[in-house]
């Protein structure tokens, strides 16, 4: 229970700042307590649907005294209310009820039933405890919440009219028999009553109203906020509605006859009590709040320092700045350092006085600057100078047989053999790639591309197979004898890229050949 009114604590609170906007955190009314006075009337009921009856309801009232806090328009009401209940039940008796007596010689039966329905008036009082929170403005308010209690007292009285009739069956008379009645008819006023008892209560409250100080003329408000304990007060319409079940216990038959007389119980504890019976008090209520503190108003704000680092050459905005701010005046100087956003910009608010602005930042020159503050906003621009670029190191000549390899240049492996239609590499190939794998291994940064050629003896198909084979195989050597294979591309070209005519033996062989190149 206590878990559940928690959250509906946090969810008015919540409700009451995303609706009507979340407390503004500036201004002199904050941290507000005040002592609460109210009352209020109204239409109040133990609303039920039972059978056989008709809920009518009555009047009602509450007074209760507690605390309330304000921040700034947010505001928490708590403290003991006692509610009084007035509720009315009109009952009908659907049924005639006989008692028979028997004697020697005759059998009597004696008749009762109510002609108009049996009022039955409740009365309970409760001593609740609200948790209400909530919004304020100048000439309206709003409040939401729980209320939480026990019913004191409960009683019941009832009023209506019944009526008796006899019917005799005399067995010396047989002209008698089934005779309605012998002149024993009587209307008579009938009234009882009693206690019930209803337990516990839990209500679901709000209300909704306007502060009367926001209409009264400025001088009253004004005389009011001097005194020692300002005086504030609003009216308000309210609703409470019983969300626990209310109803007693269940004792028995609405009504019960004897020879001498017809006896009831009250409604909400006969069998007739099927459904659930919940507390409801609506109507007008009426709050004084007195002021127990004084906040103190708010203090000056600080005059705002805006400072604006850019680039002395762009003047574009320089982010991630860091801005270092000392007071040079009193005993410790105080230094707060601050970093621009991506606009360049940062606002520092501080005293008047001289200050010593250091700026710095990775990419640009140190800069220091000297700056009187006033009481006024201010802005200042300052240019930091970029820091010269390093050259860059220049690129390391790869040196091949003594002389300087040119990236994106073809180098042609002279020296390397397959047999003849085939992808395998001949042994008397292995300087020729060990020549390579030295290249590769002196200059672990460089990236290779080996690509494969044939002549145009034989199908285009069978060159270009043949051409990424012999590629492959070089690829594959240099891989296994430890250099990383995202180092080495390969690629065939079949015979799509002679160098010199096919025409002659000479030709073809320069053709075939595999080259690489460096990345």
């Amino acid at each position: 229970m206590r878990k559940r009114l928690y959250y509906i604590v946090m969810i008015a609170i919540l409700a009451s700042q995303t609706v009507f906007g979340a407390p503004s955190w500036k201004g002199a009314n904050r941290n507000i307590h005040h002592v609460a006075v109210w009352g209020g009337a109204g239409y109040s009921g133990l609303m039920n649907q039972y059978d056989n009856s008709r809920f009518v309801g009555g009047g009602g009232g509450l007074i209760g005294v507690g605390y309330e806090y304000k921040y700034d328009h947010f505001i928490l009401n708590v403290g003991p209310e006692f509610r009084i209940f007035s509720s009315m039940d009109k009952v009908t008796f659907p049924a005639t009820y006989d008692v028979m007596t028997m004697a020697p010689g005759y059998t009597q039966t004696k008749h009762y039933s109510f002609a108009d329905p049996l009022k039955e008036n409740h009365i309970a009082g409760q001593l609740m405890l609200p948790i209400m929170a909530g919004g304020t403005w100048d000439k309206v308010y709003f409040l939401a919440g729980m209320k939480v209690g026990y019913t004191l007292f409960g009683t019941y009285s009832q009023k209506g009219t019944y009526s008796t009739s006899i019917t005799d069956e005399s067995a010396y008379d047989p002209a008698w028999m089934n005779m309605a009645n012998h002149g024993a008819v009587t209307d008579k006023p009938y009234s009882a009553s009693g206690k019930n008892n209803y337990g516990l209560d839990i209500a679901a409250t709000a209300e909704v109203g306007v502060n009367i100080n926001g209409f009264m003329d400025k001088r009253w408000n004004d005389d009011n906020k001097k005194r020692p304990h300002p005086i504030y007060m609003r009216v308000a319409a309210f609703v409470d509605y019983g969300v626990a079940n209310l109803s007693p216990k269940q004792e028995g038959p609405m009504a019960m006859a004897d020879e001498n007389d017809i006896h009831t119980r009250s409604l909400h504890t006969s069998e007739w009590a099927t459904g659930r019976l919940n507390s409801l008090l609506v109507g007008v209520k009426f709050t004084a709040l007195l002021q127990m503190n004084k906040p103190q108003p708010p203090k000056p704000e600080k005059p705002a320092m805006v400072i604006e680092v850019v680039d002395a050459e762009t003047y574009a905005g320089i982010n991630v700045a860091t801005v270092d701010v000392t007071l040079k005046e009193g005993k410790a100087p105080r230094t707060m350092r601050r970093t621009t956003n991506k606009k360049g910009l940062v606002t520092i608010k501080t005293a008047p006085g001289p200050y010593h602005l250091a700026l710095s930042h990775p990419e640009y020159e140190p800069l220091e600057h000297e700056y009187s503050h006033g009481d006024w906003n201010d802005t200042l621009t300052l240019a930091m100078t970029p820091k010269p670029k390093p050259e860059p190191e220049p690129e390391p000549i790869i040196m091949l047989d003594d002389k300087p390899v040119v990236r994106e240049q073809p180098i042609i492996m002279k020296n390397l053999f397959f047999a003849t239609n085939e992808t395998t590499i001949l042994p008397e190939s292995e300087p020729e790639l060990q020549r390579l794998l030295k290249l590769l291994n002196e200059h672990p940064q460089l990236r290779i591309r080996i690509t494969g050629h044939t002549d145009n003896v034989g199908s285009d198909q069978d060159n270009q197979i043949l051409s990424e084979g012999r590629a492959n195989s070089v690829r594959n050597y240099l891989i296994e004898r430890g250099v990383d294979a995202d180092r080495i591309e390969a690629e065939g070209k079949g015979e799509s890229q002679p160098i010199t005519t096919n025409d002659t033996e000479e030709g073809r062989a320069q053709n075939r050949r595999v080259e690489f190149m460096i990345l």
